[in-house]
This record gives structure tokens, C-alpha cells and sequence, in this order.
């Protein structure tokens, strides 16, 4: 502000200043009569006061033709007391040149009008402590509909008027407003005109606004900077266009304390550097907001929020301290001069190297403190005074990013130097998809990540649709939850990238039921022998997939795919989802490993975890670890060789507490190629339970097979690769419905062994079958199928019991030419078989040439009834196995049958090892008969070793080796004592031991009996008969009670008893603790007469006398020992197992 004394001034009638434009510039007009404005100018005329005007209560109108202030002029408006707005006007048809200072003498407003435009020369200053407005409009319109027109120059309204400047100017008809100089006011800024052509400073103590009917255009030089700054609000308003380009110097551009809006119809064209303390916004004329392009490097920073539909442009970087919401944006390069170049540390601590001069870059970093000048970037610090946002989330929002340059970085993050706020990151479509090398995305989210599109990082070449490059990695880390909403992250390449989801929460991918579209794949193409591609890592409180949202890792040529690591601290769920590591046709690379490491794993409605090779490359391995349970329902863990593959299969390993298998659900290894199988181990530390069959007639199990492959013309071709070992521990099967573990093959290869070790083994029951109309049962089965030149795999089971009911069954068979499997099976504790068809076996089938297997079973006991069996047998070509039994004792009740019968070879063998018994119950057979189809072939042996065999003779329960042609097996039965059963020449009604034959010569039957003593165990009677009662003292007869209890009681503990013969000690089975030296006479009197003996007292009768009838002398055999004080006696032997045998056999007592 100046003020000019009345001293050195001169005072100009307005008739002395109109012809003098070169001294003041300034003309005013007649418009207002008597109120017309003054001016006062020092002698050189380079300092003028404009007084006079009219004024209508606190506003001051002035009215000029010509306003002009030169060069080296300063003009200011006197301020009478009480004004607050001065209203000023050019009538004339020139526009205002305003070339030197431009101000208020106090503190009032001031507005200036001039429709043909204003200039403002690069030495223009104001000097304005209230608010300066300049516009082009043709009026200013007031509240009360009354107008001060330059196009119709009227007195001003006589009205009191209250104006908000600002929002004052009437209808823009033309003119253009040009800034070159330094425009200051201590409150609001605003120019307002058709087009605005700006440069130099722009300096607001509040609002700054920018305005134009048409266009704003900004721009700075490298010696000359742009700058707007406002303490408030920042508002860019070009209604047809705003043209930004303010990157030349690197103190330019624009600032606002508060909000900073850039508003037009048709996009922003914005490259300079922004700052605000509130929010920035790109709108549209209604509001809506609008989109901003920029050909070189914005960057954004706001204390608020970022808004705006569509970016297009070079590296772009936003820093806001709240939330960031973009429609779209296509990076289309970088700049070299503008950029940011800084080291950022990501959450989880490692770091990024951002630099958009190098790479073109997305860098949005929301919920952050540093909206300041943040490290490596050039250009004028943030105004100080921003004001303190307060924004409510930090979350990045963006509807489709575009980033089609080589090796471009996008970089979305809300834990940069964060705030308080929480926030997320959602994004729709990503296309990082360029060559040589496709973009790479790290998204870093303080809370969740939601991404609701296709993200892809392709090495293609967009003009060829070709893959040329590597893919690009993906990083996501959320401290929330990480979403894929029907959206996909694909990494293709010459070589996949990395991707990497880490989240402090849950991960939910959601598919669209198309796995292309639904996908975390990271593929390879590479021809480059042993590259490897990208890996999968995956680590999240919980991971669940559906609706066909898979994740994979697929090589289609010579290089690896990569490896997928996924761990989740409480539970993975697949649903109608996979998890797949494939080697694609053609490719000759090796597949990646899958690992999963979890607490609880689920999958469902046709869901997969696989390893696969379809080519000559090995799979990879399956390894999963679920702390407490894995279930699969309808579902299938695998890994498997395809039709045709050479490759190897990958080994299949799962560690859990429990194992649920159900609906056709598998755990399996199989090949139908020419490599091999890889091996099933699990190892389930409380059960596993293996359960049903599916609609579609697939059993629940686990399996191991080798199948054929059928080639264009039908034709079938033998799979040549072998079988995989299944290796299963646990502490409780269970096998139901119908399930299965299978072992198998129908090919050149040989089937996998199968290895079970449990406490308790339980397979029972029966599946329906719909799709073939059967029943099936449940079963632990090795198979060599029809026609198949592989030998069967072995059974090897180790537990403490095994049941076997309703239908089940253990078996190795063979159908083909190859041989079938052993069963191997040590329990200790106790085998029960029951129910028809129930069972365990080693068979060939019809039209078989193999030779089928053995069977071998150690247990304490054994119990085979309700028509269940232990059965090795021929019914083809090949020569039928035998069967081996060891253990204690062995029950086969009501049909109970263990055989090793052939239809026309010779019969298999039975070996029966029981330290105990043999107990055949009710129409119960052990046979080894031959020819059983009326053939050939001789009968098998039976070779029995046991205390005792125990038939009951009209149950018809028989031991049989017999043949039709061939001749009769032997039967060598070696036993203590053999009851109810008998050799004899055929089969009858009783119980029999045969071992004839219809057309050939008898076997031989043989019982052999330990050498023992005949008397042993019976007592020899005496020849004398006593009267009995004269041996009985009659005080203690019956009737006697009071004499009884007067003499004392006499009590026998333990469980032995009188000797079998007088002549024999007593049995060690009387004492059931050790012998105790005898009392002295001193040690008992008469008054303990009454005392009980328990098995460790002693007996004194010295001073005990008992009244009783004088009874004959008799000599009486000692019947133990009785030692003197001084002599300890030997300890009793320890009492011996009783063994009760089973049945309706009670009264046979065996020690």
C-alpha cells in the first residue's frame, strides 16, 4: 500500500487527464456524473491515487474507458473509511495493460472489469491487502438481480449491496486475461475470462481462482517459474480446456493450503507439480469428476484426497495423506527430468527402487505423512501453512491401469511412512503386458487388497501378440485381507515372474467359472534348457479359492516351471478350485514343486491340488502338511503322468492329524505314459478315514496306477512307466463305503507296493456303484488288470488290530500276465474278518496267466466268521499263492473259511503256526483243494502247529486238501489234542480232514502229538473206600455254628487247588504272592483264632483245641512245605495266562 500526501500531489479534473494516456494510462468516463472517479499523481505521474466515485453504502464504483498502469507506475485506489469493495470498469473498447503496480490504500477489496481483456506485463505487481478480482465479464450481477454493466454503463445501483467476491462477474462474452508478473492478494485471487493466458506467480492469502469460458493455460520457462499458491482453496476452471505445462523450472507449480481443483469438460492437460493441504480433484463442469493427461511426469501431493476418472501420461506419482480414487490410467513413458528417484521400504522390509526418469512408473502412495517434498524429488517444497486434512481412509482405489512400456514399475501403497488411517487397495483391470520385458506390480496395502480384474505382467509383443520377454513379478502385501474378485494375476513370459501375496489376513480368490479367466498363474515359454520361471508364494492367516480360481505354475517349453509355496496359519479351502503345476505338451522342462503348509485344508465339489506332466519334463512333487485335518470331498490330490508323457511323476506327500477322504475324493500318483508314477506318503498322526463313492462311480481312496492310453484309431497302447509306492502311517484307517487304497496297473509298468502302519486298521462295507449299477467294496487292493504285463505291487500292513466286515476286502490279484502282489500283514494285537465276501486275498482271475500272491499274516488272535475268508487261489493260468498264519490262537466261526483253492492248477499252501488253539465253528473250512473247475491240478498242503485243534464233529466244519485229477495235498497237523474233528476218506456231514482226490491219488493226512505223558493231568484214585463223613470234624458240620465260632475260621485264598494226584506237590497256581516265614507260638493266641488268613499269613495251631469225634488214624501225603523261622521260602511262580477259548466252548479250560 502507498499513500500519496496532498503535499506532493496534483489534482486532475478528469477533462486535464483525457488526453494524457502516456502519464497515467488511465482515463475514467462520464457514467457517473458528479461521483465520476479522480485521480491524484505525484509531479512525475508515476504515482497515482484514484479518488472520487460513487459510493453506495460499503461499496466504491469507479468507471473508466482506458485503464492502464505503465510500466514504472504504481496506481492505487484511495480506501474512504467504512468501503470494503472497490468496483471499477472500463467502458471503452481497449483492454487494461496493467505494466507496473496495481493497489488498494487500505484494506478493502478490489474488482476490475474490462470485457476486451487484461494484460499483465511481467512487471505487473499488486499491492491489495483484501481480495483482487479481474475479469473479462461484461457485468457484475448482484444478489438482488441489479447489474453494473461496462456494456451498459447505468449508475450504479443505489441499493446497500453485499458482495462475495469472487462470484460477482455476469456473462463472459470475450477477452483474455494474461499473467506474466506476480500477482499477490492477502485474501482471494481470481481472474476470471474468457481465455487465460498465465505465467509468473500467482499468490493467494485464501482462495485462488482460475477461470475461463474457454481455455486456461499455464506455463513456465527455465528461467521464468510458474507459480499459484493459495493459502486456500486452488480452483483451475477451464470450461472448454486447461492446458498445464509448468515442468520447465524447478520452482513451478501450483499450491493450495486447502482443496486444489482442476475442472473442465473435456480433461485436463496437467504436467506440473501439485500440492495441496486439503483435497485434489480433476472434475468436470457438473462436479463429476473429470480425467488428466499429462505427456511428462505430474506429481501429486495432498494432504486430503486424490481424485480424478482417467489418467493418461508419463510416470505418474501421487502422495496423499488420504484416500486415492482414479477410474483409469495408461502410463505411456518417462521423463527423464521430472521424476522421482528414491529407495522406498515396503512393510515387510524389503525394498524398491522408484524412478520414473529410468522406468515408466505408477507410484500412488495414500495414507502417508510425507506429502512434503518426499526424498530424490527436484522443485519447490510444499508452501508452508498447508492446512491438515482431515480425510477418513487412505484407500486406493483404481478401476484399470495400463502400462504397455517395457519394464514398468506400478506402485500402489498405503504404508508409506503411513498416518492413522486405515486403508485398501482395490483395483480392477491391470495390463503390464510390453516387450522385452513385462511391468512389474507391488501393491502394499495397510489393510486389504481387492483387485476385481485381469492383472497381467506379459512379456508381448503387442504388435505380434507374441511372447518376446520375460513377464513381470507381482508383489501383493496387505496387512488386511487380499481379495480376487473373478480377476486373475497372470505373469507370461519367455519366463514368468514372481508373484507374491502376503497377507496378514485372509486371501479369497473368486472365480468366474472359467479357470482362464480366474487364475494366479505365472507360465513359461522359454526354448532356453534349465531357465526357471517364476515362483508362487503365497502366506496368509487363511487361503480359500471357488468357483474355478486356480493357481498354477505351467511350463510350455524347455525351461522350469516355477515352484508354488503356499502357507496359511489357520485353514485352506479349495472349492470347484485347483492348485496346479503343469509341464504342457511339448515342453521338455520340469515342473515345479507344490507346498502347502497349513492348519486346516479343505477341498471341495471337484477341486484339485495336482502335479502333472504332459510332456517329456518331470512333474513336480506335492508336498502338504495340515497340522490338524485335511478332507477332500469329491475332489483329488495328485500328481500324475499324462497320456503319452515320458516325464516323471512327482512324488505326493501329505502330513496331518486327520485325513477325511469322501464323495470319490482321491490322494493319488498314477501314469499313463512312459515315466513312472511318483510315491503317496501319508502320514496322518490320529486317523485317517477313507469313505465312498461318488455319483459317477468314483471311489474315495488312495491310489497308485499305471493305466493304458487308447490313440486316435482306438487302439490301445501300453503305459511302459511304473507305479508308485503308496506309504501310509497313521494312528487309526478306516476304509467305508466302498472306498478304496489301490495299487494298480494295466500296462507294461509294474504297480507300486502298498505300505500300511496303524494302531487300528478298519475296512468295512459296501459303496453302490450307480454308474456301473454295482455294489463295490470297500478295499485295500493291488491289481494287475486284464491284460497288463506288469507284476502287481505288494501289500505290507503293520497294526495293532485289523477288522474286515460287511463286504470288504484286503486283496493283490492279478488279471493280466503278470504276477500279483504278496499281502504282508503283522498285528499284533487281533484280526477280525466278518461277513460274507469279507476278506483277505491274493488271487488270478479267468483267463489269467500271472501267478497270483501270497498271503502272510502274523496276530495274537485271529477270528474269520459270517462267511469271510482268508483265501490265496487260481482261477486262470498262473500258479495261486499260499497262505501263512502265525500268532496265538486262530477262530473261524459259521462259515468261516481260509483257502487256497485253483480251479486247475495246483492248489496253494496253508501254514498254520498257533501256539494255542485252532477252533472251527460251525461249517467253518481251511482248504488248499485243487481243480476246483473239474480240472487238473494238484491240491495244495496244510501244514498245522498248535496246542489244540477244537471242532465240534456235527457242524461239519472241515479241513481239506483234495483235487479232482490231480492228486490229494498232504495235511500235517501237529497238536497237543485235536477234539471234534477227524480224518477221514471224503467229505461228509461231520466235521472232516481230507485230503482225497476224484480221479487221482489221495493226499496224506498226518497228526502228530508232542511226546507227553499220559497220566499227566489225571489223578490216580485209592483203592480203599472211606467214609466220607468220618473224615469231617463235626464242629464244624452244618447245625454247628456256635461251636464253629468258638473254634476259629479256616479261609483259602488264591486261584489253585487240591493237587491232581496225592502224590504230586501242590500246584504253583495255589499262591498268588510269596511264602512268609511261619509265627512262632508266641506270635498267635487263642483270641486270634478268629482271624482271617489271607494268602501271605501263616498258620499256628499249637495251643488250638477243637472238639470233634475221635476219628481213625490215617496216613496222609505232605501237601507243601512249612519252613522254620529262620528259613525264608522260595517266592511263588507268577500265575499263568487262562485262555477261554471263544464260542460255546466255556467248559474247555487251557493253562
Amino acid at each position: 500500500m502507498r499513500i500519496l500526501t496532498i503535499a506532493t500531489s496534483i489534482i486532475l479534473s478528469v477533462e486535464g487527464i483525457v488526453g494524457d494516456r502516456t502519464l497515467a494510462q488511465i482515463t475514467p468516463d462520464r457514467t457517473l456524473g458528479a461521483e465520476n472517479s479522480q485521480m491524484f499523481r505525484d509531479a512525475s505521474g508515476r504515482l497515482v491515487d484514484i479518488g472520487g466515485g460513487a459510493i453506495r453504502g460499503t461499496n466504491l464504483f469507479h468507471s473508466f474507458t482506458e485503464f492502464n498502469v505503465g510500466g514504472q507506475q504504481q496506481v492505487y485506489f484511495t480506501h474512504p473509511a467504512g468501503i470494503e469493495n472497490i468496483l471499477s470498469r472500463v467502458t471503452g473498447g481497449n483492454p487494461s495493460e496493467i505494466l507496473g503496480t496495481l493497489g488498494v490504500n487500505g484494506n478493502a477489496n478490489l474488482f476490475l472489469l474490462n470485457p476486451n481483456g487484461i494484460l499483465f506485463g511481467r512487471d505487473a505487481r499488486l499491492d491489495v491487502a483484501g481480495s483482487f478480482v479481474a475479469t473479462t465479464a461484461d457485468r457484475f450481477s448482484f444478489n438482488n438481480g441489479l447489474e453494473f454493466s461496462a456494456v451498459d454503463p447505468d449508475l450504479p445501483p443505489l441499493l446497500t449491496l453485499t458482495i462475495n467476491p469472487g462470484v460477482q462477474p455476469g456473462r463472459v462474452v470475450g477477452g483474455t486475461i494474461t499473467n506474466r508478473g506476480n500477482l499477490t492478494a492477502g485474501q482471494d485471487l481470481s481472474l476470471i475470462a474468457n481465455t487465460l493466458n498465465l505465467s509468473g506467480r500467482l499468490q493467494a492469502g485464501r482462495a485462488l481462482t482460475l477461470r475461463a469460458l474457454d481455455t486456461v493455460r499455464i506455463r513456465d520457462r527455465s528461467t521464468h517459474p510458474f507459480l499459484a499458491s493459495a493459502g486456500g482453496d486452488l480452483r483451475v476452471q477451464g470450461d472448454r480446456q486447461v492446458n498445464i505445462f509448468a515442468l520447465n523450472h524447478p520452482n513451478s507449480g501450483l499450491f493450495a493450503g486447502e482443496n486444489l481443483v482442476l475442472r473442465s469438460a473435456n480433461g485436463v492437460q496437467g504436467d506440473a507439480r501439485y500440492t495441496a493441504g486439503g483435497d485434489f480433484r480433476i472434475e468436470q463442469l457438473n462436479g463429476r469428476l473429470g480425467s488428466l493427461s499429462s505427456p511428462y511426469d505430474p506429481i501429486i501431493r495432498a494432504n486430503g484426497n486424490v481424485s480424478f476418472t482417467r489418467y493418461t501420461g508419463a510416470s505418474l506419482h501421487i502422495f496423499a495423506g488420504g484416500a486415492v480414487n482414479i477410474g483409469s490410467i495408461e502410463i505411456t513413458g518417462t521423463d527423464a527430468t521430472n521424476s522421482i528417484n528414491e529407495t522406498v521400504v515396503l512393510s515387510d522390509g524389503s525394498t524398491l527402487r522408484v524412478n520414473g526418469a529410468t522406468q515408466p512408473t505408477l507410484d500412488i502412495r495414500a495414507g502417508t505423512t510425507a506429502v512434503g517434498t518426499p526424498s530424490g524429488v527436484t522443485g519447490t517444497p510444499a508452501p508452508t501453512g498447508l492446512s491438515q486434512s482431515t480425510p477418513t481412509s487412505a484407500d486406493i482405489t483404481i478401476g484399470e491401469i495400463i502400462l504397455n512400456q517395457p519394464d514398468g514399475l506400478i506402485f500402489l501403497t498405503n504404508q508409506y511412512q503411513p498416518n492413522s488411517l486405515n486403508g485398501t487397495i482395490e483395483l480392477g483391470l491391470v495390463d503390464a503386458i510390453a516387450s522385452p520385458v513385462g511391468g512389474s506390480i507391488i501393491l502394499d496395502a495397510r489393510n486389504g487388497i481387492t483387485l476385481n480384474d485381469i492383472v497381467e505382467v506379459s512379456g508381448v509383443d503387442l504388435a505380434t501378440n507374441f511372447i518376446t520377454g520375460n513377464g513381470g513379478d507381482v508383489t501383493l502385501l496387505a496387512g488386511g485381507d487380499i481379495r480376487l474378485n473373478e480377476g486373475a494375476i497372470i505373469s507370461d513370459g519367455l519366463l514368468g515372474g514372481n508373484i507374491r501375496l502376503n497377507s496378514e489376513g485372509s486371501i479369497a480368490i473368486r472365480g468366474t467359472g472359467n479357470s482362464t479367466e480366474s487364475s494366479i498363474a505365472s507360465n513359461t515359454f522359454t526354448d532356453t534348457a534349465g531357465a526357471s520361471s517364476g515362483s508362487i508364494e503365497i502366506t496368509a492367516r487363511s487361503l480359500s479359492s471357488s468357483n474355478a480360481g486356480n493357481i498354477a505354475a505351467i511350463t510350455f517349453g524347455n525351461g522350469n516351471a516355477g515352484n508354488i509355496t503356499i502357507s496359511a496359519d489357520d485353514f485352506i479351502s479349495l472349492d470347484n478350485s485347483e492348485i496346479v503345476n503343469v509341464v504342457e505338451v511339448g515342453a521338455t522342462g520340469s515342473g515345479g514343486d507344490i507346498d502347502v503348509t497349513t492348519r486346516s485344508l479343505s477341498l471341495e465339489n471337484v477341486s484339485g491340488i495336482l502335479a502333472l506332466t504332459l510332456a517329456d519334463g518331470a512333474a513336480g512333487d506335492v508336498n502338504l502338511t495340515a497340522r490338524e485335518s485335511a478332507s477332500l470331498n469329491d475332489s483329488q490330490v495328485a500328481s500324475f503322468v499324462n497320456l503319452g508323457a515320458a516325464g516323471q511323476g512327482g512324488n505326493l506327500n501329505l502330513s496331518t492329524s486327520s485325513l477325511l477322504v469322501t464323495n470319490g475324493a482321491q490322494v493319488s500318483a498314477n501314469t499313463l505314459g512312459l515315466g513312472s508314477a511318483g510315491q503317496v506318503r501319508i502320514n496322518a498322526a490320529d486317523s485317517v478315514i477313507l469313505d465312498g463313492i461318488s455319483d459317477n462311480g468314483i471311489a474315495s481312496g488312495v491310489f497308485s496306477n499305471v493305466f493304458n492310453r487308447i490313440d486316435a484309431d482306438g487302439l490301445i497302447i501300453a503305459t511302459e512307466g511304473n507305479g508308485g509306492n503308496i506309504d501310509l502311517t497313521t494312528r487309526s484307517l478306516s476304509i467305508l463305503n466302498g472306498a478304496q487304497i489301490n495299487a494298480s496297473t494295466e500296462g507294461i509298468g509294474d504297480a507300486g507296493n502298498i505300505n500300511l502302519n496303524a494302531n487300528s486298521v478298519r475296512v468295512t462295507g459296501t459303496g453302490f456303484d450307480s454308474f456301473q449299477n454295482i455294489f463295490s467294496p470297500s478295499s485295500i487292493v493291488s491289481e494287475v488288470l486284464f491284460d497288463a504285463d506288469g507284476a502287481g505291487g505288494s501289500i505290507s500292513l503293520t497294526a495293532a488290530t485289523l477288522e474286515v466286515s460287511d463286504g470288504a476286502q484286503i486283496s493283490a490279484s492279478t488279471d493280466g500276465l503278470g504276477n500279483a502282489g504278496n499281502l504282508d500283514l503283522n498285528i499284533t494285537d487281533s484280526v477280525t474278518l466278518t461277513g460274507t465276501a469279507s476278506g483277505l486275498f491274493a488271487d488270478t482271475l479267468t483267463g489269467s496267466s500271472g501267478n497270483g500272491g501270497s498271503i502272510f499274516l502274523s496276530s495274537n488272535q485271529v477270528l474269520i466268521r459270517d462267511e469271510a475268508s482268508i483265501g490265496v487261489g487260481s482261477d486262470g493260468f498262473g500258479v495261486g499263492g499260499n497262505i501263512q498264519i502265525d500268532g496265538d490262537s486262530l477262530f473261524l466261526d459259521s462259515r468261516g473259511l481260509i483257502s487256497a483253492r485253483t480251479a486247475s492248477t495246483t492248489g496253494g499252501n496253508i501254514t498254520l503256526n498257533l501256539a494255542n488253539t485252532i477252533v472251527l465253528r460251525r461249517e467253518s473250512e481251511i482248504s488248499t483243494t485243487a481243480g476246483t473247475a473239474q480240472a487238473g491240478g494238484d491240491g495244495g498242503n496244510v501244514t498245522v502247529d498248535t496246542n489244540f485243534l477244537v471242532a465240534v464233529e456235527s457242524e461239519n466244519s472241515d479241513i481239506t486238501a483234495n483235487a479232482f485229477q490231480g492228486q490229494g495235498g498232504n495235511i500235517s497237523i501237529t497238536a497237543i489234542g485235536v477234539f471234534g474233528i477227524a480224518p477221514r476218506e471224503a467229505q461228509t456231514e461231520l466235521s472232516d480232514i481230507t485230503a482225497s482226490s476224484e480221479f487221482g491219488v489221495d493226499g496224506v493226512i498226518e497228526i502228530n502229538r508232542p511226546d507227553v505223558d499220559p497220566s499227566r493231568g489225571t489223578a490216580e484214585l485209592p483203592t480203599d473206600v472211606v467214609d466220607a463223613s468220618r473224615l469231617v470234624a463235626q464242629g464244624c458240620s452244618a447245625g454247628n455254628e456256635a461251636i464253629a465260632s468258638q473254634i476259629g475260621e479256616f479261609t483259602i485264598t488264591g486261584r489253585g487247588g487240591l493237587p491232581p494226584s496225592p502224590t504230586e506237590q501242590l500246584n504253583g497256581d495255589a499262591i498268588l504272592a510269596d511264602w512268609e516265614p511261619l509265627e512262632t507260638p508266641a506270635d498267635v493266641s487263642q483270641a486270634d483264632s478268629s482271624a482271617d488268613l489271607s494268602a501271605d499269613s501263616s498258620i499256628d495251631t499249637t495251643d488250638t483245641t477243637i472238639a470233634m469225634e475221635s476219628a481213625p488214624t490215617e496216613l496222609v501225603e505232605a501237601q507243601g512245605w512249612r519252613s522254620p523261622p529262620t528259613v525264608n521260602s522260595p517266592s511263588s511262580p507268577k500265575p499263568p495266562q487262562r485262555h477261554i477259548l471263544p464260542g460255546q466252548l466255556p467248559q474247555l479250560v487251557i493253562n
